[in-house]
């Protein structure tokens, strides 16, 4: 058994140190969901679950249908990129 000095690797002296909460671009999932809302390729519906406030998200078909508009955007500049 070696001391953790021996290790560098494994032990940090300085561990990385967390974003403050005002950080630019730290947001909540929920806010950046909001965001998105008004193009209807969501749908976000905010209840409780015991006390305890739960935000569910669902892909709506336009969004589905938008999600796959990209994917095959995205395929064909990759495809591109490779010939």
């Amino acid at each position: 058994l070696t001391p953790p000095s021996l290790h560098p690797v494994l032990h940090s002296p300085d561990p990385p140190h967390p974003l403050p909460d005002t950080a630019p671009g730290k947001r909540t999932l929920t806010t950046q969901l909001t965001r998105i809302e008004p193009a209807e390729n969501i749908s976000i519906d905010k209840t409780y679950r015991r006390k305890t406030p739960m935000t569910i998200s669902q892909l709506t078909l336009a969004g589905q249908a938008a999600f796959e508009a990209y994917r095959e955007q995205l395929k064909n500049v990759v495809d591109a990129m490779y010939k």
